[in-house]
């Protein structure tokens, strides 16, 4: 991991050149309100801000939940808001525009050839810090929320902005994040998501206190003003957000709503009274989602606004069928609507239609889909599987993978198929495999464009918006020569702006402290089959690790639910590593992604790898736990280790010994 360049110090601040595009997307057309239906400049600016400790989770359900006041500490106890409240009814504040650091210090963005391309004038935080709850303890910068709500004037056509927020060492997992929502109310649960954080650090991956910069394209259908939301979320370290649109001649940035002349011009106010009606704040489960249990109930919550909504005019309906809910009550201005289905229902797909009539005797309707795992019982399905024996990246289930810098770039120009024969590496059980030899790097050099494409097809699942339970295995040959660790998958930066998320190194897998726990099986220059099944949606969340059928470990540091470095995106690329030092030559003969975490007991059914390729189906097992003390310890091949009752160097552990059945004197089993 080679050191960062870092660029010079502004007024305290550790100032670092990072940025990253995203596409354009299409702006709603009704969302556009008329012009002239705005007439106050500004921002709405609201923060919430919950106690020091404990950490609050670093994801965009908590930031929502916080924001609208449902966010339950681990005892279901509502997180107490420390943050100061301002003038606004809602609490929140006017601002002219939104440039804010923590301490209210400025900084600079730098391009990638060293030129100041944004100023930061450094404002604080509206009510932050907060005052805290408990009066022994002192104010601080963690753990809060922001939503600043802004109706832009924008012409038609692509317009481009920049969203600048704080980051911190790759392996550190804390960074700040953010997400954009534009729609007639841009509060809604339903507004359309036009922006998102993306890590990318391609020069900085190990350094700290950034600032990591995306920028990010809009396209209006017609000139107009457009209602925005950003909504913000900062958990520890550094914090800052700005926001502002990007020339796409000069690259020049301008803070939106800045008084010079050009600048896009944002207000507080508007005349559409659908803009400022009632809205749906929050659904559960998550629309599009999958592998929800058939037990988990169906939840809204409706927050009056200028038009109030009374419960005796809400309806639900689940595929189609009028139903009543267990709960549907009303206190300071939020409806909250629990259903309980049946939990024995055999249909996947679940449509869930929410009406409801404000007292402006305004009637809206909103519809969303997910799925159960029916009857209640959870399964592991293939969503991706390729075996390379076409010679090619054509799948065996779901869709082809993709070199990532497209069909004649580097990864395809040194990429190789063959058998392993032909390609010089040992067969597989004897048989002569069709495999595929993945570059590690370009004439010696390793290059950010190598990798792979894998579009897993997997819905969110988990409670989160990305995939928190899924399982990745390869059977797969580490190269013998290059650096002492290799990457193999990245999942936070689709741009493989950022440090890998999953490494080979010293003969075991994982990242970070503690990531890289096991029996050091995992050797170079030999086939194994390598499994990493993943549920961040546990308590605690966990990646499990095997390798040929021998467990390594339930990893379990710095991980939580929609975490960048463990969750998927809808696609993921195999073998990247953003920052460009950590990459060998890979030989695959087969990779397979499953939605859902398997067992320990499937991945131990799985065992070594083999030349027909990673099987589909599974031998069903209840087996929940097995110990078999090959290793000369108390860990488990199957569940949870084994523990020594009065402790790790008690008199149990003490008296304890591990050995052959010669060894230790008594006869052998079945001659062995």
């Amino acid at each position: 991991m080679k050191p960062s360049q870092i660029t010079p110090i502004l007024a305290g601040i550790l100032v670092l050149s990072i940025n990253a595009s995203a596409a354009t997307n299409a702006l709603p057309s009704s969302a556009a309100l008329p012009v002239g239906s705005s007439t106050t400049r500004g921002f709405l600016v609201r923060t919430v801000q919950g106690p020091e400790s404990p950490v609050l989770g670093n994801n965009s359900s908590r930031a929502i939940k916080q924001l609208n006041g449902t966010l339950l500490d681990a005892n279901g106890v509502a997180v107490v808001n420390e943050a100061v409240a301002g003038t606004n009814s809602d609490g929140g504040y006017t601002v002219d525009t939104i440039d804010f650091e923590k301490d209210g210090l400025g900084f600079d963005i730098l391009n990638d050839v060293g030129d100041i391309v944004f100023t930061s004038g450094g404002l604080l935080f509206p009510g932050i810090p907060g005052v805290p709850a408990n009066p022994e303890n002192l104010p601080h910068t963690l753990n809060f929320a922001a939503e600043a709500v802004g109706y832009l004037d924008l012409p038609a056509g692509v317009t481009t902005f920049g969203v600048a927020v704080g980051a911190d060492r790759t392996d550190v997992n804390d960074d700040d994040n953010y997400q954009v929502f534009v729609g007639t109310n841009p509060r809604d649960a339903f507004a359309a998501p036009v922006a998102k954080y993306e890590r990318s650090v391609l020069t900085a991956a190990f350094t700290a206190n950034q600032k990591n910069e995306n920028t990010w394209s809009v396209d209006a259908p017609v000139a107009g003003i457009y209602p925005f939301r950003i909504v913000y979320w900062q958990t520890g370290h550094g914090a800052n957000l700005n926001f502002y649109s990007v020339d796409n001649t000069t690259g020049a940035r301008l803070l939106v709503n800045a008084a010079d002349d050009g600048a896009i011009k944002s207000y507080i106010d508007t005349s559409v009274a659908a803009a400022k009606g009632p809205y749906v704040g929050e659904v559960s489960p998550a629309d599009g989602s999958a592998g929800n249990a058939a037990t988990l109930p169906v939840t809204a919550l409706i927050i009056d606004g200028a038009a109030t909504v009374a419960t005796a005019d809400v309806k639900l309906f689940l595929n189609g069928t009028k139903v009543i809910p267990q709960l549907l009550s009303k206190a300071g201005g939020k409806i909250s609507l629990r259903y309980d289905p049946n939990a024995a229902r055999t249909d996947k797909a679940n449509l869930i239609r929410l009406e409801y009539r404000d007292s402006a005797a305004v009637s809206r309707t909103n519809s969303w889909s997910f799925e159960i795992e029916a009857g209640g019982v959870a399964s592991s399905t293939v969503t991706g599987q390729w075996d390379f024996d076409r010679g090619d990246l054509s799948a065996t289930i779901g869709k082809p993978l993709a070199y990532f810098d497209g069909p004649t770039g580097l990864t395809q120009q040194g990429s190789v198929y063959g058998t392993t024969t032909e390609l010089g590496v040992p067969m597989i059980d004897g048989v002569d495999a069709k495999i595929i030899k993945v570059p590690g790097t370009v004439d010696g050099v390793i290059k950010r464009e190598l990798g792979l494409i894998m579009d897993h097809g997997i819905k969110p699942n988990g409670g989160g918006s990305l995939v928190n339970q899924y399982t990745l295995i390869f059977d797969i040959l580490v190269g013998t020569t290059g650096p002492g660790a290799a990457s193999l998958l990245q999942l936070s930066s689709l741009a493989n702006t950022d440090d890998g998320d999953l490494f080979w190194q010293g003969n075991n897998f994982g990242q970070g402290g503690n990531g890289y726990n096991g029996t050091g099986a995992f050797t170079p220059g030999e086939w194994h089959r390598v499994i990493a099944a993943y549920d961040e949606a546990a308590t605690p969340p966990v990646v499990t690790k095997f390798v040929d059928g021998i467990k390594q470990d339930d990893w379990t540091a710095n991980q939580g639910l929609d975490n960048p470095r463990r969750a998927m995106q809808p696609t993921a690329i195999l073998f990247g590593d953003g920052d460009q030092d950590e990459r060998r030559d890979m030989y695959v003969n087969s990779i397979q992604v499953r939605s859902g975490k398997l067992s320990d007991a499937e991945m131990f059914a799985l065992g070594g790898a083999s030349a027909s390729g990673i099987p589909k189906n599974i031998p069903a097992s209840d087996v929940t736990g097995q110990w078999d003390f090959d290793r000369g310890d108390l860990s488990a091949t199957i569940g949870k280790p084994l523990a020594y009752f009065d402790g790790p160097t008690g008199l149990t552990q003490q008296g304890s010994v591990y050995g052959t059945t010669t060894e230790l004197g008594v006869p052998m089993i079945d001659g062995v």
